[in-house]
């Protein structure tokens, strides 16, 4: 199967399409790539998913990340930290060891992939 040329869209529309991807009640999982905020532009890509409550414990953060650019999402490839502890008794494959919350920076968006197409994100 080939796959899709690249859509070029602009960070706009990118916001828009991680909002609907985050915020909707589908749970889509999907692949990112962006720049941290960090001062080296580190590029961290992830496969990562929105919608997920596993862990929740209802404290919340003390503050909003939309207002600071920043989307919340379940990274499906990250170790959990919460069973770092145990994971010498665990299996890293382990399913119960995999997942842990990290935030998308919106202003270092560089592609998104998600629904069998790959977007582009230019200013």
């Amino acid at each position: 199967m080939l796959k899709p040329s690249p859509i070029t869209i602009l960070r706009s529309k990118a916001v828009h399409l991680i909002e609907s991807l985050v915020f909707g009640d589908q749970g889509l999982i999907f692949t990112v790539c962006f720049k941290k905020r960090t001062g080296e532009q580190e590029v961290r890509e992830m496969n990562c998913r929105g919608g997920v409550k596993k862990g929740v414990k209802g404290e919340g953060l003390k503050f909003n990340p939309r207002d600071k650019g920043l989307f919340v999402v379940y990274d499906l490839q990250k170790i959990d930290p919460a069973a770092q502890n145990t994971r010498q008794l665990l299996d890293p494959n382990d399913k119960a060891v995999k997942g842990a919350f990290r935030m998308i920076n919106e202003e270092g968006l560089l592609w998104i992939r998600a629904n069998g197409n790959m977007y582009v994100v230019e200013d």
